[in-house]
């Protein structure tokens, strides 16, 4: 017959730590120990099974007699020595006088006084389940065939009893884990705070597990810290208060695993430490470990165990997850409200600037409106001649007046913008139309200058979609810096299309700009210093202002120069 194999006899099989007598065994085991006892009149009856994950054995043994640890011993001892006979589910007897017990066992078989002793596998469907032996004191036992189809019969029995036993331990297992899970679940969904609800966790999975310690740890790949921590007592000190190189042995096992679970013994403080590391990963990061600790004596978590932490891992993984998630949220929401009143507070800084460039405006206008038309009445002579003295002072007036009337409309334009308080008046516009209008208003400033005014437009363009006033001030403002800037050659309008947007490109051979001037020449009050830009006047918001208003249709202004060659600024316009 085959059976699956057996492990070796180890220190979880010895003698001190094999149950007898265990408590909540099932009373059909016992009853048939006793049966065999009563039944054959043996002098002492054992039964050795395997617990459900097989890795510590339970002990039977008929409540007759006592069974002494130098006896059990001796069991362990033919169970290991006659290994491949009881495999093949073969029933072994042994007398006193013949050579079958093995040499190292004579002292503890005369210690017994042991005569004779039948051993018999029980097995059930190719496992291997334990062994029944049937130790006679008082004579060399005979077993009759009857005898020994009776005391299969009843190990059958006993291993179908054994099985019985194993599922019933194992769906009370599932359940208590099931609800263990479900508790859990309740909790991490409940309303209490994360850390609270992840504290009063730690202390189901130590209580259900049974160990000294639960420890959540926060790890990387160069430190580790403890987040929470559950002792099962006050006798037992906490783990931060002992051994900070535990922590880094436990991150360098975690990243060695690569996230996966481990078990390993360390010693702590004279103490051998059993540890279960499960790790936790957020969002397939590895966040840290769940430990669980057992001090008291080696533990080993079986199989099922471990995907029971698994699955509670899981669950602290979420709600770990939800706590920052709502921690980044918080966050987010102080941000927005900081935003939201700083935005309040920059609408209200805006609407007072815009007031009050408005309030000053109108205060500059007033007087510059009389002082442009009491010159352009003197510069006129309408009321008698002037000589060629007061001739040169009414016309800087007069050029002064409109300049600084230049410099209130520009700035009150930009305090429109800023404000949000500008429309525009969007329509179809003639593209050739449109820009023989903005080379007519500087047309003679470059004819005074010497300079040639082209106008290219590109075949396929016909329209625009824009305001028409606020489009012809931008063609307008990059003309007259072109023209400002160019001593010799020409001046070009070129109009083209690139892809879904219209290019109005203001080409000149004019002196060109260093890359250091670039930035400065979209910022208000900045000019270029120059011998020409000293020579013309300029406000320094002009490229400002038409570069807003290129943005208010969605558009912008570029720049490209080469020094001493010319340069090119183009509006891009959406189509």
């Amino acid at each position: 017959m085959q059976a699956a194999p057996i492990e070796k006899k180890s220190k979880s099989y010895s003698p001190d730590e094999a149950t007898q007598d265990p408590q909540g065994l099932d009373e059909p085991l016992q009853s048939l120990v006793n049966l065999l006892n009563e039944t054959f009149e043996v002098s002492y009856c054992l039964m050795l099974c395997f617990d459900g994950e097989k890795n510590s054995k339970l002990c039977y043994r008929s409540q007759t007699t006592f069974v002494s640890d130098n006896l059990l011993d001796l069991s362990y001892r033919i169970v290991d020595d006659y290994q491949p006979i009881l495999l093949q589910g073969r029933p072994i007897v042994f007398y006193d006088r013949d050579c079958l017990f093995p040499l190292f066992v004579q002292h503890p078989v005369k210690t017994e006084r042991i005569r004779s002793l039948l051993l018999v596998p029980i097995i059930y469907q190719y496992s291997y389940l334990g062994e029944i032996f049937l130790y006679s004191c008082d004579r060399d036992r005979q077993w009759s065939e009857h005898q020994l189809e009776l005391v299969r019969l009843l190990v059958e029995q006993c291993a179908i009893e054994i099985v019985q036993s194993q599922l019933k331990r194992q769906i009370q297992q599932q359940k208590s884990r099931q609800k263990l899970l479900w508790q859990i679940e309740r909790k991490l969904n409940s309303n209490l705070a994360p850390e609270i609800a992840i504290a009063e966790t730690l202390a189901l999975v130590g209580e259900n597990f049974q160990v000294d310690r639960v420890v959540l740890f926060r790890l990387d790949e160069k430190t580790s810290q403890i987040e929470k921590e559950w002792c099962s007592s006050d006798k037992i000190p906490l783990l931060s208060t002992l051994n900070i190189s535990l922590w880094e042995e436990l991150r360098i096992l975690t990243f060695k695993k690569r996230g996966k679970v481990s078990q390993f013994d360390c010693k702590l403080n004279e103490l051998i430490v059993s540890f279960a590391n499960v790790p936790i990963f957020i969002k397939e990061q590895l966040f840290g470990c769940l430990a669980l600790q057992q001090s008291i004596s080696r533990k080993t978590f079986t199989l099922e165990e471990i995907n029971i932490l698994k699955s509670i891992a899981e669950q602290i993984a979420i709600a770990l997850y939800i706590a920052q998630t709502q921690k980044n949220l918080k966050k987010l929401e102080e941000r927005a409200k900081n935003l939201e009143l700083e935005k309040q507070q920059s609408e209200a800084a805006n609407q007072a600037k815009s007031e009050f460039l408005s309030h000053i405006n109108h205060e500059l206008r007033t007087p510059l409106t009389g002082i442009l038309g009491f010159a352009r009445m003197l510069k006129d002579e309408i009321y008698g001649s002037l000589n060629p003295k007061q001739q040169q002072y009414v016309s800087a007036i007069a050029s002064s007046g409109e300049h600084l009337l230049s410099l209130v409309n520009d700035f009150l334009d930009i305090a429109k913008i800023e404000a949000n308080r500008e429309e525009l008046f969007l329509e179809t516009l003639p593209v050739e139309d449109l820009c023989i209008a903005s080379l007519s208003m500087v047309e003679s400033r470059a004819r005074e200058q010497g300079l040639d005014l082209r106008l290219e437009i590109c075949p396929g363009v016909d329209f625009c979609h824009a305001d028409r006033r606020r489009i012809k001030q931008i063609l307008v403002n990059l003309l007259s810096n072109a023209i400002k800037f160019t001593e010799v050659g020409s001046v070009t309008l070129k109009v083209q299309r690139q892809e879904n947007r219209l290019e109005f490109c203001v080409i000149d051979t004019g002196i060109g700009i260093e890359p250091a001037d670039r930035e400065k020449l979209f910022q208000p009050f900045q000019q270029i210093n120059n011998p020409l830009s000293r020579k013309h006047k300029g406000t320094g918001l002009g490229l400002t202002l038409s570069r807003k208003l290129a943005q208010l249709h969605n558009g912008d202004i570029t720049l490209v120069s080469e020094e001493g060659k010319g340069s090119c600024f183009t509006l891009h316009l959406p189509i």
